[in-house]
């Protein structure tokens, strides 16, 4: 994964880099309530919820971070040289969360949304299984978890 706290981003507050440097360095998906214990912490003084949620708001907006909205969680991305949002794999198992941007799918949404008359205002892509990492070895199909 890129360091996103190395990307130089004027909108980067102090507040917001250390939302992001939170999501770097957790490595995986992390709640609003988990980023606000965390940041809580470091910062050594109460962090307020509307705070935490107007800094990832922010961040989302930016594409710096991703979230899965089945599980109510935020990531950091790996890439935001677009702000087009890709396809989430999420592991089940140990929580690692990939994203790939996958424009033969994200054109295939476009398509299939005009077909019916559709008028997309966001769209979550998030596939759900079981990273290469926690599968057994040798083993090609998803263990049940």
């Amino acid at each position: 994964m890129v360091d996103a706290r190395k990307r130089p981003l004027s909108m980067l507050t102090p507040l917001r880099s250390a939302v992001l440097a939170v999501l770097v360095d957790r490595r995986g998906p992390v709640s609003a309530y988990e980023l606000l214990t965390e940041l809580s912490k470091r910062r050594g003084k109460r962090v307020s919820p509307p705070t935490i949620y107007r800094s990832l708001d922010a961040l989302l907006k930016a594409g710096l971070v991703g979230r899965i909205e089945s599980r109510k969680v935020f990531f950091a991305r790996s890439h935001h040289q677009s702000n087009e949002h890709g396809v989430i794999y999420s592991c089940q198992l140990c929580g690692r969360v990939d994203e790939i941007v996958d424009r033969v799918i994200l054109s295939q949404v476009s398509v299939d949304a005009a077909l019916l008359d559709f008028t997309v205002e966001h769209e979550v892509l998030e596939v759900v299984g079981v990273c290469g990492d926690c599968r057994p070895a040798g083993s090609a199909e998803a263990v049940d978890a």
